[in-house]
């Protein structure tokens, strides 16, 4: 086995930060409904495309 001194283990991400809903602006709220309905284009999409 070769170790290098250049290996190591990845840094850790920064911690979650807390935000509350009222901190969220309108505009930038995205509702599941509207996430499902993008995530089912993509994939109709990609099994149009496949087919």
């Amino acid at each position: 086995m070769v170790f290098r001194k250049w290996s190591s283990f990845p840094p850790t991400p920064p911690e979650r930060s807390e935000a509350g809903l009222d901190d969220i602006p309108c505009g930038a709220r995205v509702q599941n409904a509207e996430v499902a309905a993008a995530i089912s284009m993509e994939i109709a999409a990609g099994i149009v495309a496949y087919s």
